[in-house]
This record gives structure tokens, sequence and C-alpha cells, in this order.
């Protein structure tokens, strides 16, 4: 019987310093007890966390993903790495028995509280997750925001959740180096879900705050859907250059999100309404500005600026734009046009 897991242990593996590829196992438990600063950080923390300090570490992790392997689990120094191979295999590493799987996409689809002849259908995206580096892939690449939407959307909306596997810390549902066709799977559950609800495209919002509004931005102006994106990553250059590469980007996606954007807004026309919110002393104001800005068009694209002095950073422009971001989800639910752009004090 063919042995279908293998171990690391990481002190070899950063003294020989090889970039290990195209395993042949399922399972790689990747042993990190003998590297760290002390006893707790060895035994307690993934190897994400460590791959933050040692470049070589990151370059394995990055590999990994670009071969398919995620982080699964962590417990007693070893972290655990699947290969997502066969899907219905993998669906059993997501804390979640709601969750569903079709060509290679996990979701969720919750049902509607009232059933009508004219069923709506809202698509929320994941940020990234509360804590980034967490070790079960469905906290790290499922996170659920806004639970409880569904108490302020109209009653008859389907709510459909995609989860974000690929690369290491998600894929910002865009494609990736491992799966170069992701966004257009995305695009295509989409596309079946609304069939198979019944819901004119019309009555499709997309949703999502930070790599959520990243994925509503770009699959909404792609597949021609309305939506509100609140402060969307499009450009990694903070993260690269200020946070050393927070979000595993280099070595692991075929472009940078400003290339990506700036292609899609060349080539793809904005047919339906998409507000997208965000705030100056967010770090990625000046990115989406420089973006957006020949593109706003009266009753299809439409930037809103909040100037709240409780928004610092781009972390907390979602939580302080809440009751904002549901009143317009719900005009866009209802057909209430927003004809300009604005700004706000608060």
């Amino acid at each position: 019987m063919t042995d279908l897991s293998a171990t690391l242990k990481l002190s070899e593996h950063l003294a020989r310093r090889p970039i290990v590829a195209n395993f042949p196992a399922q399972t790689l438990r990747i042993n990190r007890s003998e590297v760290g600063p002390n006893d707790a950080s060895r035994l307690k923390h993934n190897i994400l966390g460590l791959a933050r300090s040692y470049p070589h570490v990151k370059e394995l992790v990055s590999q990994l993903a670009n071969n398919g392997f995620y982080l699964v689990s962590h417990a007693d120094g070893i972290s655990r790495f699947e290969r997502l191979g066969d899907p219905s295999h993998f669906l059993q590493f997501f804390d979640n028995k709601d969750v569903q799987v079709r060509e290679g996409l996990f979701y969720t689809l919750d049902k509607p509280s009232l059933t009508t002849e004219n069923p709506r259908l809202l698509v929320v995206f994941s940020s990234i997750a509360d804590f980034p580096l967490n070790a079960s892939i469905f906290r790290r690449m499922f996170f659920r925001n806004f639970p409880s939407i569904g108490k302020y959307i109209p009653s008859n909306t389907h709510i459909l959740r995609i989860a974000d596997v690929g690369s290491v810390l998600g894929s910002f549902y865009l494609n990736n180096n491992h799966d170069p066709k992701f966004a257009d799977k995305v695009q295509g559950l989409i596309r079946f879900i609304v069939k198979s609800t019944g819901v004119d495209k019309a009555n499709v919002v997309l949703y999502g705050a930070s790599k959520g509004a990243t994925a509503t931005l770009y699959h909404g102006i792609l597949g021609g859907y309305s939506g509100i994106a609140v402060d969307p990553i499009v450009s990694d250059e903070y993260y690269l250059k200020k946070l050393n590469d927070a979000h595993f980007v280099e070595g692991n996606f075929p472009a940078y999100k400003q290339e990506v954007f700036s292609q899609l807004l060349s080539t793809c026309p904005i047919t339906s309404p998409m507000h997208v919110v965000t705030a100056p002393n967010s770090e990625q104001y000046e990115h989406i500005d420089t973006l957006l800005r020949n593109y706003e068009r009266p009753g299809h694209l439409m930037l809103y600026e909040f100037r709240n002095p409780r928004i610092t950073t781009h972390t907390e422009v979602g939580p302080n734009t809440i009751n904002f971001v549901t009143a317009m989800l719900n005009n866009l639910f209802y057909g209430i046009k927003s004809l300009e752009s604005q700004r706000y004090s608060c």
C-alpha cells in the first residue's frame, strides 16, 4: 500500500536550504519544533508565522502553495499540509457541515426565509481573517464576514459565500500560480447558483470588504453584476514594501493586483452599479483613487469617501461604514439609484 504522507524536519531543511516541490504525498507534516526563539513558540505556533521571519521558510511555504498544498492544522510543533487534489477529500478540513463543493470551489448557500417569484442573491466574499495566520483553513480562507447580514436585506435573498482557497492566505478570488483558472471558476459558480435558484441577473448583488472587496470589484465588473466594495485592495505595493509581503503575494500570483485591475478596466465596460467605499486614511486610498478616478460614471461606478476620525487605517474602513453599506445594499436590491459619488464627514 502506498504511503500518502511524508514528514519534513524544518531544522534540516534550513540547514541544507533546498526547496522541496512536487511531493508525491497527499499529506505533508512539517516539524518546526526545533526552530524558533523559545519552547512555547516552537510547539504552539504554526509554520506560517515562522515564514514571516525566515525567508527560506517563506519560500518553502510559497512552493507548497504553488503545488497545491495548504496548511490545515497544527499541533505540538507539527504543521500539517494537505494537497488539494480530490475536493471531496479536502472537504473534511472545513469545520462546517454546510460547505458544498462544485468544480473545485467550496461554498455555502443560505436559503431565504421568504419564498417569492422574484428571488434575490447576495454573494459575500471573505476578507482576510481576523487571525490571518490561523492554521485552520476554514478560519483562514473562509472567514465569515457579517454573519447576521440576512436580517438586514430583503427576506427573499439567497446568500452565497465562497471559500478563497489559493496561495498562502487566500487568492483574493483571483488567479494564482497553482490555479490559473480560479477567477473563471468563481464566475462559473455564481452563474450556476443564479441559474439553479432562478434569480434574475438584475437581482444579484456582490459584497465584500478588503480582500472581499477586491473580489467584489473584480467579479462585479467582469460578470456585469451590481456590488458594493468596501476599501478594495487594488495594489500590493504597500504590503510588499511596508509590511514585508504580509499577504504572501510575491511568487504566488501571475500578476500584481494593480496590473490585474488596470487590464480589467481597459477591457471590460462597467455595465451595472458598482459602489466603492474608501477613506483618505486608508493605505489603499491613493491606489483606489488613481485606478478609478477616470472611470466614475453616474449610475455605474461611484466612489464614496468617508472622513471619519475613527478610520485611521485600511482595516477600520469596514467596521466604521457598515451602516452606510447596509443602506447601499438595500438600495441596490430595491433598484434605488445613486447618481453621483460623494464625500462624507463621518
